[in-house]
């Protein structure tokens, strides 16, 4: 065993290093004149993605040349390991990496996401979709350990996903490592059981098979377990097992593991890399085997070397996996080839490994146009198409519709660009330079008026940027005095780096003699009060970079108080010299500080330092007293048990404000995401809504802008702060192993592991609650799954504004009764209110249950999707928790969110006054009417005003119930006011029951004017929910949830709000304001879905808004081919002829769209 893992360290460390073959000779760079883009082009649509919630922005280095044809940005750059695709659902890919976690397309390839949640470590060796099931997925995950590529962790393992890849539990525990390999997990056949068999060949311990749906405790090992296993294929039909092994060749089972015989007659060597099997003859067995690729008539028995030349391969290139494509029309399967450390590295074969020919990779699109195409391994092919292939090529993702024969990117939203560091310009605020680990250098492209501009990229090999093979830039630096003459520290991710310079704005650099250093202060900086002098680690030059001389300490920090002031972190002690790093000015100022990564000064207050460690977290330095931040101070710790901080940003405008984030490069798993302080560094809390790993590298405020930039592996994000609104109340992901925190009102609850820890609840009635009763307007949302039921069992709940045992609301997934409805406990009795909708649900399936209750608004979501909305006043605060009735089940990952961001005033007059209202005309009071108390305009006779509010608002929702009860002579109703500024300039929104109308009036210098009417049947003594949401000009009317009336005004862009009646006594409750949420993105249920004519002709596709808090929700569906198939505004298709349609839902505002192909066949 040591030695075959020996020489399996050996083929990992040569897989690593991968050295450039071929170069280019180097050219010059010239400026690149700007490309017409076609009329009406959406910068901003095709340089970003949001995901689901407003303050994140997912930001691609899109280039000129990809918006020229309306390609999304994704410039990749993280290594991918494995790629698959739904045999069910083929528009369905999942795609994973070595450091940035998971990703899925669902339409085709075409568009990529990252889909990590839950995921517990970086990086993947295998992914693969149930063969009947595209909801269900298993990855493979590896810590990917650069230092150590045989890192064992916990973690690491088989995950399973039964929600098409969006979220991920882990079912084995066993050891993948940082190596080349082929497929690992596989499918066989139908067992006994009536359960597909599952196999797993790990990289040390041997092979796994489960008959359980890949559950945990439902493994059993099979054998090879001392062997270095690199590929494995699984015949579903015979239920024969082959395994490519590193130093036993092919081994093969024909019972289960109970026995393996090796197949190795023929080769020349044992180190075998890849097995693969005819999909027209089971006999016919192809492999590769010490470096050579070799076929088998005879299921194994004997192999015959196929002699495939290594034309254009370099003497270290390897044959490395083999992957047949599905049969043509004829029954002819097309084989493919990658080649491990050669360029252009995917062959193919269209007679059975005969002849071989390259892909063609057309290039001129992608993100790097010397694109070399290393690494593509994890290339997969479509299960029925045999055109069809897809490839990671120097890890952009290409696509191929002709077998093979080209090459086109297929990467949109699949970014990875790695920052380690943001070059901003004050005086133009989309002049942005980013720099990247591994590969260089990129700046912005504007056009015009974009957000979010362009990128073109710089450092293409053909210009030869590089210093001893590497490109990592680590930091840039603009001189003061010229805004084209700039410095950059290149070199390796590690501390070998030297310094170049460009002095045109960026497009070549020539490297600095003499500068070479092999430090980790890779800064870059000018001294504040003299421009002559910069600080560039161990280098230094007082004429402006024209001569350079070495520090014998290298400089991290410069004060912005006093130029001549600088710390350094060498070997982990901070030190500081006040005479510009001179030697013997150097004073220790702190006892080592392991694991040191960045170190940054303050802005505002003189001799204070942030020190960041990815050991043990962030730490403030003020003269010489050290101060810790860590748990307690709100900093959260990945799932190792690491608090890593990588970088440390202060707002420049803001002295309380700060950022914070890292990576865990010790355990290797997902870290907490981005931290944020408010109060000056003391306390600190997660900004929710990262996606990726999380990993955070680098992060930078802009000077003018109210964003923060974060380097990830994901790619740059960009944190909107001041869109920042929901405010997490409570969370508990139940992984320290109890209850606490919970109370328990009927049955026993345990936490239990299940793949993590979660909470649980036998099959009896079971109550549990958590939180604060004075809980009021929140969203919370959890996990739930339905494993079992008892006698009279009817469904598992999400109970919210619970008081005590007797009161509380519940939305409930109901088994029995295949419904998601919301119940109400008031004194102990249980009523359903609002409508039940119908939703089928499943044993032993995970759903992500939502609730917003916001004032008397409940709304329900089921995996993202909105299914109930609608209003109950009898509970205003409380609690959560869950409630089982005779179902087993569990529950996990919890988390409250308070709305108060969100919201800007709230009254229900229950306190019994209107403090805080102005009465501008009449006489208003509060009444009460059984229970509630109400704001009441008492009489039929003249005008009433009340006001309250800010006149600074200008963007919101307002809503309110209202109740007409007696009309005088004239009565012209009652409603809400709204941009209300004094008594002579207002709206207002006007529910008229003389005439059976709402209308919308503006006040302007004291002159009423009617600016839109709609006929409506009105009642006295009718409770009425008003509402309006205004957005800039537009202005929409709601009359009890639904829509009435819709224009545009400009006259008034701010105000407060208020309630008008004339002639009309009316009552007044439940007024509530929140902030206007924008609509940030569009999803639909379905990708690609494929109808007939006949027994398969309607097909219904859900829109999902985002964020779920967005105010205006309204879509419009549409169709490009009404002959094919038509759509309703229900988004109901309707399949008429043979062909395809797109049909697209567009978001009313903003106009953002999602599309789905249908495929229409004939019978």
């Amino acid at each position: 065993m040591r030695k075959k893992l020996a020489g399996l360290l050996i083929i990992m460390l040569i897989f690593m290093c991968n050295p450039f073959t071929e170069r280019a000779e180097a050219l010059t760079q010239l400026p690149v004149p700007p490309i017409s883009l076609p009329a009406g082009t959406d910068i901003d649509a095709l340089t970003t993605t949001r995901y689901d919630t407003p303050w994140w922005v997912q930001y691609h280095m899109t280039p000129q040349e990809q918006a020229a044809i309306g390609y999304k940005g994704g410039e990749a750059s993280q290594m991918v390991y494995a790629m698959a695709v739904s045999q069910v659902n083929p528009q369905h890919l999942l795609m994973g990496t070595d450091t940035s976690g998971i990703w899925k397309s669902e339409d085709g390839g075409v568009t990529w996401k990252s889909s990590n949640d839950g995921f517990g470590l970086m990086g993947t060796m295998d992914i693969v979709f149930d063969p009947d099931n595209e909801q269900i997925a298993y990855a493979a995950a590896s810590p990917h350990s650069a230092n150590n590529i045989m890192q064992e962790s916990n973690l690491a393992g088989i995950w399973k996903s039964t929600d098409g890849g969006t979220s991920w539990k882990q079912v084995l525990s066993t050891s993948f490592y940082r190596k080349s390999s082929n497929k690992l997990i596989r499918f066989g056949g139908i067992e006994s059981n009536g359960n597909r068999a599952i196999y797993v060949a790990s990289h040390s311990k041997g092979v796994f098979k489960s008959i359980g749906n890949g559950e945990k405790e439902t493994w059993t090992n099979i054998g090879l377990i001392d062997q270095a296993i690199n590929d494995l294929f699984v015949d579903a039909t015979s239920g024969t097992v082959m395994a490519a092994t590193y130093g036993s060749g092919i081994q093969v089972s024909l019972n289960d593991g109970a026995t393996w015989v090796a197949k190795n007659t023929g080769f020349s060597g044992l180190e075998a890399a890849s097995i693969s099997e005819n999909p027209t003859n089971p006999n016919h067995w192809f492999a590769i085997a010490d470096g050579k690729v070799y076929t088998s008539t005879d299921a194994g028995s004997s192999w015959t070397d196929l002699q495939v030349p290594r034309l254009d391969v370099p003497t270290d290139g390897k044959f490395t996996k083999l992957l047949f494509g599905a049969p043509d029309a004829y029954g002819h399967p097309r084989l493919y080839l990658s080649i491990r450390n050669s360029q252009y590295s995917l062959r193919y074969s269209t007679d059975l490994g005969v002849t071989w020919q390259a892909s063609t990779v057309n290039n001129g699109t992608a993100f790097m146009k010397d694109n070399w195409g290393w690494f593509s391994e994890a290339f997969t092919t479509h299960p029925t198409n045999p055109n069809i292939v897809w490839v990671p090529l120097d890890n952009e993702i290409y696509k191929s519709k002709d077998g093979g024969v080209s090459l086109y990117p297929s990467s949109s939203g699949f970014s990875g660009l790695r920052a380690s560091g943001f070059l901003f310009d004050p005086t133009d605020n989309h002049n942005i330079y980013i720099t990247a680990i591994d590969r260089g250098l990129v700046r912005s492209n504007v056009y015009g008026t974009e957000q979010y501009p362009m990128f073109q990229y710089l450092m293409d090999d053909r210009y030869e940027p590089r210093y001893g093979g590497h490109r990592t830039v680590h930091a840039i630096a603009r001189d003061p005095q010229d805004s084209e003459h700039l410095f950059i520290n290149i070199g390796d991710w590690g501390s070998h780096t030297i310094l170049s310079e460009s002095h045109d704005d960026g497009l070549n650099f020539t490297q600095i003699p003499g500068t070479g250093m092999t430090s980790k202060a890779r800064v870059i900086m000018y001294h504040p009060q003299n421009n002559n002098i910069i600080y560039a680690g161990k280098n230094k030059s007082i004429d402006g970079g024209l001569t350079w001389s070495q520090l014998d300490k290298g400089v991290a920090a410069v004060s912005p108080f006093d130029g001549d002031v600088v710390w350094s972190a060498d070997g982990g002690v901070i030190s500081k010299s006040t005479n510009g790093g001179s030697p013997s000015s150097w004073v220790t100022m702190t006892s080592s500080i392991s694991g040191i990564q960045s170190i940054v000064p303050d802005l505002f207050v003189a001799d204070r330092l942030w020190i960041g460690s990815y050991v043990s977290g962030l730490y403030r330095l003020d003269g010489s007293t050290l101060t810790s931040i860590n748990e307690s101070n709100g900093l959260v710790k990945s799932l190792s048990g690491t608090l890593p901080i990588f970088d440390i940003a202060q707002d420049p405008n803001n002295q309380l404000h700060l950022i914070a984030g890292g990576t865990d490069n010790q355990g290797l798993t997902p870290s907490a995401g981005l931290f944020e302080s408010l109060d000056g560094g003391q306390n600190w809390r997660v900004v929710e809504g990262l996606k990726g790993t999380k990993d955070i590298w680098k992060v930078a405020f802009h000077p003018n802008l109210p964003r923060v930039y974060v380097g990830t592996s994901s790619g740059t994000w960009v944190y909107e702060y001041d869109k920042y609104y929901d405010r997490n109340l409570y969370s508990d992901h139940f992984q320290d192993g109890d209850s606490t925190g919970w109370t328990s009102s009927l049955g026993t609850w345990n936490v239990v592991s299940e793949g993590s820890k979660v909470l649980s609840i036998p099959s009896t009635d079971g109550q549990i609650a958590a939180g604060t009763s004075s809980w009021a307007n929140y969203s919370v949302q959890a996990k739930v799954k339905m494993t079992g039921q008892g006698y009279g069992g009817t469904g598992a709940s999400l109970l919210f504004r619970y008081q005590d045992a007797n009161n509380m609301y519940a939305v409930q997934l109901n088994k029995a009764d295949g419904q998601i409805k919301v119940l109400k406990k008031q004194a102990g009795t249980w009523t359903t209110v609002g409508t039940p909708v119908t939703q089928q649900f499943e044993w032993n399936q995970w759903y992500t249950v939502k609730v917003i209750v916001n004032g008397s608004s409940i709304i329900c979501y089921l995996d993202g999707t909105e299914k109930i909305n609608m209003t109950d006043t009898t509970f205003s605060t409380g609690k959560i928790g869950f409630k089982a009735y005779n179902i087993a089940s569990v529950y996990d990952d919890v988390s409250v969110k308070d709305l108060a961001g969100a919201n800007l005033f709230s009254d229900n007059f229950d306190d019994g006054d209107s403090v805080g209202w102005t009465q501008v005309l009449g006489t208003w009071s509060i009444i009460t009417d059984g229970i509630n108390k109400l704001l009441a305009a008492n009489s039929n006779s003249g005008e009433y005003v009340i006001s309250t509010g800010n006149t600074s608002w200008a963007n919101y929702a307002v809503q309110s119930r209202i109740k007409m009860t007696s009309e005088g002579s004239g009565s012209s109703g009652a409603g809400l006011v709204f941009r209300y500024q004094n008594g002579n300039n207002m709206y207002y929104f006007q529910l008229n029951r003389a005439s059976n109308q709402l209308k919308i009036l503006k006040k302007q210098s004291g002159t009423w004017t009617t600016l839109g009417t709609v006929s409506q049947t009105l009642s006295l003594d009718t409770w009425y929910l008003a509402k309006i949401l205004i957005n800039g000009s537009s202005i929409k009317g709601y009359l009890n949830g639904e829509e009435k009336i819709s224009l545009t005004d400009t006259a008034l862009g701010n105000g407060a709000i208020g309630f008008r009646s004339y002639n009309t006594s009316a009552l007044f409750d439940d007024m509530l304001v929140t902030m206007y949420v924008p609509v940030t993105g569009v999803t639909v249920s379905a990708m690609n879905p494929t109808l007939d004519t006949v027994t398969n002709n309607v097909y219904h596709l859900q829109a999902s808004v985002f964020p779920l808090e967005a105010n205006n929700k309204k879509v419009v569906w549409s169709t490009s081919n009404p002959t094919v198939a038509t759509v309703d505004q229900s988004g109901n298709v309707t399949a008429l002829s043979a062909g395809s349609a797109t049909i697209t839902v567009t978001t009313v505002e903003g106009g953002l769209q999602a599309n789905s192909l249908i495929l229409v066949d004939t019978p």
